[in-house]
């Protein structure tokens, strides 16, 4: 039966090989696989390095697919909360289905252990012992949360809520290079008064393992946050001090910070441009939206000013381009109403016009037609450039707003 053998390998009859192979996902595919038994799978490595448990069974399951009755044995003994051994047993031990767990002591499924070595074992460390031979997986080597603490919080079936509206949200990023060890995460959270106390609800959480195209998961990270919009509105005592503090963070300090780490990069190059986009209440009061005009303000002094100091300092290559549309319609500002003979733009046209600003070197791009109007703010005395705001609506079309947060 045996027609050959090695030092990690039998070969059969019929073209049948009985391998032994490190725990690594690149080096058993390519195989069609009978059967597979992974030893002491507890101890794989599990997320964030170069081999998780969880990539060795993603590699082992296609090479497995083609043949009939293929079995995957997985033996160990239990140790951290984690990892696919604990998943599985959290998901099927006890259910009926294809997947058999089974959880037994050492001494159930072989007596010939000496009881004595068992209980010089518990005495000398009780926590390793019960993994080791108790069969129970250890707490005393878990993460700063416990899973029961984790799976209590969590509710079954649901991966991500909605944006809601009334909501203020906030949000965290733990961001990578992609090419490392480490993944990206994103998450967004919300508080709600439930019986009697504050109660943070996570809504979202993303995690993007590497390899990872840096550029492409902060462009799908930011249009996620957008689509939780960060800004509040209403009458200004109304809204929380500490939310108009993250409307001047996001709009303005953000802005400012992102400038500050690429600026240096985008002068040595040949050619650069820098795109603001503002917001048409740049130029005009915004009731209701006050500090979310300051920021605005904010942010077309700050493109403006850069744009004059890249000049001033022989830097005419790194080119300024402000962004100023009216309301777009992203979700953000549901019931703000558009002045008249204006429609919310699309962000399909708003990009293409951004697009065309780029090529033409423009300064300052105002759409849609409407914001034109607000050039006669530095011709008109102030109080009839008021009576034309309230004509055209401006000064209630934030009065209404329900949009995010």
């Amino acid at each position: 039966m045996i027609q050959s053998e090695t030092k990690t390998a039998f070969g059969l009859v019929g073209g049948i090989a009985i391998e032994i192979h490190t725990a690594s996902y690149r080096t058993i595919r390519g195989y069609s696989v009978i059967g597979a038994v992974l030893d002491e799978i507890a101890f794989f490595r599990t997320d964030d390095v170069a081999e998780p448990d969880r990539e060795v069974l993603n590699a082992l399951r296609p090479a497995m697919a083609t043949i009939p009755d293929s079995l995957l044995l997985c033996l160990s003994s239990p140790y951290a909360r984690r990892g696919v051994l604990y998943e599985a047993y959290r998901r099927h031990y006890g259910v009926p289905g294809e997947i058999l767990v089974i959880k037994s002591p050492t001494r159930a499924l072989n007596p010939t252990v000496p009881q004595e070595v068992i209980d010089r074992a518990y005495d000398e460390d009780d926590a390793a012992a019960r993994a080791e031979f108790g069969a129970e997986f250890r707490r005393d080597v878990e993460s700063f949360i416990t899973a029961e603490a984790v799976n209590a919080a969590v509710v079954p079936g649901r991966l991500e809520l909605p944006p809601l509206e009334g909501c203020s949200y906030s949000g965290f990023l733990d961001f990578a290079g992609g090419s490392g060890g480490d993944a990206a995460a994103l998450g967004i959270a919300h508080t709600e008064h439930l019986e009697g106390r504050d109660t943070v609800v996570l809504d979202v959480v993303r995690e993007i393992r590497p390899p990872f195209p840096p550029q492409e998961v902060c462009r799908d990270f930011a249009h996620t946050l957008r689509l939780y919009g960060v800004v509040s509105g209403g009458p200004f005592t109304r809204v929380s001090l500490t939310a108009h503090r993250r409307t001047i963070a996001v709009n303005l300090d953000g802005v400012m910070a992102v400038t500050h780490a690429f600026l240096p990069d985008l002068v040595a190059r040949p050619e650069a441009h820098i795109v603001n986009v503002v917001s048409a209440s740049a130029f005009v009061a915004l009731p209701f939206g006050a500090s979310y005009a300051a920021s605005k303000w904010g942010a077309l002094g700050f493109s403006e000013s850069l744009r004059h100091e890249m000049l001033a300092l022989g830097n005419r290559h790194v080119k300024v381009t402000t962004v100023c549309p009216a309301y777009v319609d992203t979700g953000m500002f549901a019931g703000a109403k558009a002045p008249p003979f204006t429609r919310f733009l699309t962000p399909k046209a708003l990009a293409a016009a951004t697009v065309r600003a780029i090529e033409r070197d423009k300064r300052v791009l105002r759409i849609p037609w409407s914001v034109q109007l607000t050039r006669l703010g530095t011709l008109m005395p102030a109080r009839m450039f008021d009576i034309v705001g309230r004509l055209f609506g401006i000064n209630t079309s934030m009065r209404d707003w329900t949009g995010h947060e």
